[in-house]
């Protein structure tokens, strides 16, 4: 006897969606139902946005808390550049994890 799986109509609704992982994007991204990993972004481009968005954010932190080590800033520029790291790690907060693991692989795959 053959038994039929019941995955294919469980109740769910047929259309559902979430938000893009890029907070920069308003697009929806819609459950397939298919097998494989589940889209995070809305395209391949916006993903690749994203990415190139993070990888931005991480090099200005970076090269601010290169000025903070340095330990050669003023006052004024010391709380300039605490300010500054502060509000790009705020910017980094908004990005999921996905984006910025796909940061520190390549950026070329799919």
């Amino acid at each position: 006897m053959v038994t039929r799986s019941t995955n294919e109509h469980d109740g769910r609704p047929s259309d559902v969606s979430r938000a893009c992982d890029n907070p920069d994007c308003a697009e929806r991204v819609h459950w397939s139902g298919q097998r494989g990993r589940p889209a995070l972004f809305c395209s391949s481009a916006c993903r690749k946005r994203a990415i190139n968005a993070v990888s931005r954010l991480d090099a200005a932190l970076q090269d601010v808390e290169r000025d903070l080590d340095l330990g050669t800033l003023t006052y004024r520029e010391l709380r300039a550049a605490k300010a500054e790291a502060s509000r790009l790690g705020w910017l980094l907060s908004a990005y999921p994890e996905s984006t910025r693991a796909a940061t520190a692989g390549t950026s070329d795959d799919s």
